[in-house]
């Protein structure tokens, strides 16, 4: 599996309601920082993409921070041109990945504070930048919920949760459990997504 981060600048609120003409989008493939990009929803460009996607095999998932907009562009271009979809009928947002990390639904905006590249409404800058604070996630960073958006890792992530739910002796067994957990499923998840 590949994990594929998508940005669309759309030039309406719908497909249908776009102008094709000047329709961009970008795209980042996770592992090896590739980029794709293009400007007009036409047969052409839609190729080239399919083409681009094929190089990471036939197993690529869309990651999006928005997958709301950007998804029904992709799709709707995909299957208008080629009558199918690379990416299946289904897509995953940063944002929710995010608040399930923390444990925290209303969270799914913080993980932005993780970017490195500027999102600047370019599609490939937006995707990067995505692309670039999944990494840091994947490395075990968070944003701290104190002003200033301080990064944790994810021992102290643990500390900061087990304080506000234990106290005593178990306090210090139950953060280095949790640590493991945590870093075991880290494993796994970067085992799949290379």
């Amino acid at each position: 599996m590949k994990l594929i981060f998508v940005d669309v600048e759309g030039k309406g609120p719908a497909p249908t309601l776009n102008n094709s003409d000047k329709f961009e989008w970008g795209a980042v493939e996770y592992v090896s920082r590739k980029t794709f990009h293009r400007i007009g929803a036409t047969l052409e460009n839609l190729r080239m993409f399919d083409k681009w996607l094929a190089q990471f095999g036939r197993e690529v998932k869309f990651i999006s921070d928005n997958p709301a907009y950007d998804w029904q562009f992709i799709n709707y271009y995909f299957h208008l041109f080629l009558k199918r979809n690379p990416f299946g009928h289904s897509a995953r947002r940063i944002g929710d990945f995010y608040a399930g990390l923390v444990g925290d639904f209303r969270a799914s905006s913080k993980w932005k504070k993780l970017r490195v590249t500027t999102h600047d409404h370019h599609p490939v800058n937006d995707a990067m930048g995505n692309v670039e604070a999944f990494k840091r996630m994947m490395d075990g960073e968070r944003v701290d919920k104190k002003p200033g958006g301080k990064i944790l890792d994810t021992h102290d992530f643990m500390w900061h949760i087990v304080r506000i739910e234990h106290s005593g002796e178990d306090a210090k067994t139950t953060v280095d459990e949790s640590i493991a957990a945590v870093r075991d499923s880290h494993h796994a998840l970067r085992e799949r997504v290379k």
